[in-house]
């Protein structure tokens, strides 16, 4: 049986079509369930609270965020996750300097940041992770 080109080229365009309909789909649906446009989740300057301690957490995964610690301590601890103990190293953390801008990847739905109490950070968030 010979195969008829035009329908070949029919069922390409079809498939085409179909593969670019449900892209758009996907990126409003999650527009709607999260309210997240361009990947961002969240942008901000904030401050830890009197426990040395900032918790954050949203309605979808986070691909990674940003910090730039704008306070004079030398340190800034960044887990995964919400959780009341300060890590200082294993997975999902991070630590930063004084000075130092520096993006994590967590693949987690929220995170604390760890520092002395009144420390005063940037924080970006985006929903996919970091590629350099």
């Amino acid at each position: 049986m010979k195969e008829d080109p035009e329908l070949k080229a029919l069922i390409d365009g079809l498939t085409q079509q179909l593969s670019y309909a449900n892209q758009h789909t996907s990126v409003i649906a999650e527009r709607l369930s999260t309210g997240v446009i361009n990947n961002v989740l969240q942008v901000g300057t904030y401050t830890l609270d009197t426990s040395g301690q900032f918790n954050i957490s949203w309605q979808t995964t986070c691909g990674c965020v940003e910090i730039y610690n704008h306070s004079a301590a030398n340190l800034m601890t960044i887990v995964a996750g919400a959780s009341g103990i300060a890590s200082i190293g294993g997975a999902g953390t991070s630590r930063i300097p004084f000075g130092v801008r520096r993006v994590v990847n967590i693949n987690a739905h929220g995170i604390t940041v760890f520092g002395t109490a009144g420390d005063v950070f940037g924080l970006q968030a985006w929903t996919t992770g970091y590629k350099p």
